[in-house]
């Protein structure tokens, strides 16, 4: 057994050196990592003859320790085409014999019976990247008769099917992976955002909320400000053409980006006070890129979206959403379609009134500036004047009545 030896006294109390074999095994290890790394590398930049010997070897090792990943790592080679036909040849003479002789390309030992298995998944993730999903499930679908409690095989294969178009397979796919492990927050999450994109959205609320503080409690997730799913739902809500949950959904997430600017106040005079001057840097360069950030911006594109749709049909909003304002903007569009052939002095109050109250200006008001939502689409320059001078006065009001309290 080897033996450790602890450190002196004045070097950290958890701190180890290790023996003269454990020493041996770290350099070994180092010693392969960048083999392994240098064969990857060699096979990215090699010529057709030197790449399939040098990805022949770099595959071997993860295949036969069964490592999900191994498709992730070789992605980069997938930008040339010559090398994608080669690798998917060398995977297939792989497979061809491993089902005949258990052994790999190149090798004299038998391979356990688990790698034909990594095999067929690296198979499909290869044929769902080229664009061939009939291969791709072909293959997922004999791996899964091998093992079917592997969860990353029920994720490649709902993968396969989102790819495919076919979102609801891919929802169901999910669910199974997620039931196979109900303690594994990430597969709940990829349960919920997939249901979300099949449509599905009563599943999706009772799956998110089994990993939430209070499942019964409907704000709980915008008190966490769980955007990604805000997002989704969102989108969701509009491909269904249902305007005003979209609405509420999408907003959501801009009330969250103005909280955290509002937190933000508090920092300035703390790190101030304390000196830390590198995260007060850091804090800065965060406010002025806030409202880059990816979530910001699928958001505000759904929202541009949620309001010409409904500028452009506004009668294609569902009925079964109770929204009087969709309802008034929908009888107004039902008029002035009439407008030309029936001109009378009523339809033309409507036509005005409907130019007037039309949500488009909201789009170029969302995109033109952040401040987007204290101010609103029918609004003339007089009127935000006025509303601008009234919260003046009311916060000098206010003011003063703190200082006579004092």
């Amino acid at each position: 057994m080897c033996k450790i030896r602890r450190v002196p006294l004045f070097a950290p109390p958890c701190v180890f050196y290790v023996t003269h074999i454990h020493k041996n095994k770290l350099r070994q290890w180092e010693r392969d990592r960048e083999r392994h790394t240098h064969a990857r590398v060699h096979a990215q930049n090699s010529e057709m003859r030197e790449m399939a010997q040098a990805f022949g070897w770099y595959v071997k090792a993860f295949l036969r320790k069964g490592v999900p990943s191994l498709f992730s790592d070789i992605k980069p080679l997938y930008k040339d085409v010559g090398k994608v036909q080669l690798m998917g040849e060398l995977m297939e003479e792989n497979l061809s014999l491993l089902r005949t002789e258990q052994k790999l390309v190149g090798e004299a030992e038998v391979d356990p019976p688990i790698t034909i298995l990594w095999v067929l998944e690296y198979l499909s993730n290869h044929y769902d990247r080229t664009g061939d999903s009939i291969k791709a499930l072909a293959h997922i679908n004999e791996a899964l008769q091998y093992t079917p409690t592997v969860i990353d095989l029920h994720l490649t294969k709902a993968r396969i099917f989102k790819h495919a178009g076919d979102l609801a397979s891919a929802s169901d796919e999910c669910e199974i992976a997620r039931k196979m492990d109900l303690a594994d927050r990430f597969l709940n999450t990829v349960s919920t955002r997939y249901a979300l994109r099949a449509d599905r959205r009563q599943v999706a609320e009772s799956t998110v909320a089994l990993f939430t503080k209070d499942g019964d409690n409907p704000n709980n997730l915008f008190d966490m400000q769980c955007m990604w799913f805000e997002i989704e739902f969102g989108r969701s809500c509009l491909r269904n053409n249902l305007y005003g949950k979209a609405l509420k959904k999408l907003k959501a997430v801009h009330t969250h980006f103005i909280d955290i600017i509002e937190d933000q106040f508090d920092f300035h005079t703390y790190c101030l006070r304390k000196m830390t001057l590198r995260a007060y840097i850091t804090l800065l360069r965060c406010e002025d890129t806030i409202y880059k950030h990816k979530f910001f911006v699928r958001a505000a594109l759904s929202l541009i979206e949620t309001y010409v749709a409904i500028h452009d049909k506004p009668h294609s909003a569902c009925k079964d959403e109770a929204d009087p304002e969709l309802e008034v903007l929908r009888l107004q569009h039902t008029a002035t379609t009439h407008c030309n052939i029936y001109h009378t002095p009523e339809l033309e109050v409507l036509r005005l009134q409907h130019l007037t109250l039309h949500p488009l200006p909201c789009a170029h008001t969302f995109v033109n500036t952040h401040a987007y939502a204290r101010t609103h689409a029918h609004c003339t320059h007089a009127e935000r004047e006025r509303e601008r001078a009234r919260e003046r006065e009311t916060h000098t009001r206010k003011k003063r009545k703190r200082e006579k309290e004092k």
